[in-house]
């Protein structure tokens, strides 16, 4: 979804269909959740580009295209996309369908519905569990959705449920795009949050219950955090332990606490036997330790590197400096990252620390 400014007004666009090969129609919504349908042609400074909208345009037949224009031309209710396949929409826009008609008492407008209170539980189970993503998953077009995404007085308990559930999922969705060091940060913002040391103002969603906290987010940082762990100790020093195999999107506490954690041990080859699969089937990146490690900046790099240490630290008891097997495997991390500040500054702070201890 974006933004763009037509006729003075500033529109949030929902969905949109391809006319011809130089034109889209845009469903879009203004500040007072009103729809209105506009051609891309006609919309001066488009944010984003025709090939852009040509990959992420939803794909109608002729007949569902007929009727969403039929909708455009003759201003009418928008119980005429019931033609349209709803599972090419995103949550956003099956629940923006279902509340425009929470006013509209008809045995056909119910029916109606309830295909779409189905299709968005499909789509909810699909992101939580099957790694889908059909909506912008940049951090801040993530934390803007969060935002925007939250329960009406209109709203029936079960959809409430779905809407608080789906705002939970993008939540932990945006803590998966953070680096190591940020997900430490929360971790302590957490802790001191449940002390009643710091408000929930300062986690950013202030509409976050004490039990989601300590029940549902927590839990899932730290399944993260624990990841983030996995991927630099593994990449980097063939360091390893086996992989929680947790979904973040789904744990809890008591899940959580029942865990029994692997210990860290050096193992050749290791970074070729972690199993990335798990978590890149539930839509979250494993391939990404030369951007995470990027993306520690210097003032973090002794916070990291202690963490990281104190983790790894019985596994490099059982090794020594001159192994030659331990010297490999950091000597190859330095010939693929050697141009990375971060990496050389964590492995002479790992050679030093050990020789000290």
């Amino acid at each position: 979804m974006f933004e763009f400014y037509y006729n003075n007004n500033i529109y949030k666009a929902k969905n949109w269909v391809e006319v011809d090969p130089n034109n889209f129609l845009i469903m879009a919504e203004d500040h007072l959740d009103r729809i209105r349908f506009i051609y891309s042609r006609n919309i001066n400074n488009l944010p984003v580009n025709l090939i852009y909208l040509r990959n992420t345009a939803i794909s109608l037949s002729r007949n569902e295209l007929y009727n969403i224009r039929k909708v455009e031309k003759e201003n009418m209710d928008l119980i005429d996309f019931k033609n349209v396949n709803l599972e090419k929409l995103d949550f956003a826009s099956l629940l923006f369908l279902y509340r425009r008609l929470n006013f509209v008492d008809t045995s056909e407008v119910s029916s109606f519905k309830k295909e779409i209170y189905i299709s968005m539980k499909k789509s909810l189970y699909e992101y939580e569990e099957k790694g889908r993503v059909d909506f912008q998953d940049g951090i801040i077009d993530l934390i803007n959705l969060s935002l925007s995404i939250h329960p009406y007085l209109s709203d029936s308990e079960e959809i409430r449920k779905l809407i608080e559930e789906f705002a939970l999922f993008i939540k932990i969705k945006t803590y998966s795009k953070m680096n190591i060091s940020d997900l430490l940060d929360e971790k302590k913002k957490f802790e001191e949050v449940l002390k009643r040391k710091k408000s929930f103002d300062e986690l950013g969603y202030p509409d976050i219950s004490y039990f989601t906290l300590k029940n549902r987010i927590k839990p899932a940082v730290e399944v993260l955090l624990k990841l983030k762990e996995d991927l630099i100790l593994t990449e980097i020093f063939n360091i390893t332990r086996h992989a929680l195999l947790i979904n973040p999107f789904k744990v809890n506490l008591e899940e959580l606490e029942n865990v029994i954690e692997g210990k860290f041990q050096f193992v050749e080859d290791a970074r070729f036997d972690y199993n990335y699969a798990y978590y890149e089937d539930l839509g979250i990146e494993t391939d990404i330790v030369e951007d995470e490690i990027r993306s520690i900046n210097k003032w973090q790099y002794e916070k990291v590197s202690e963490h990281l240490f104190l983790l790894a630290k019985d596994a490099l008891k059982d090794v020594s400096l001159n192994d030659k097997k331990f010297i490999d495997s950091y000597k190859y991390s330095l010939s693929i990252y050697k141009e990375i500040d971060y990496v050389i500054y964590l492995i002479r702070y790992v050679l030093k620390t050990m020789d000290i201890d």
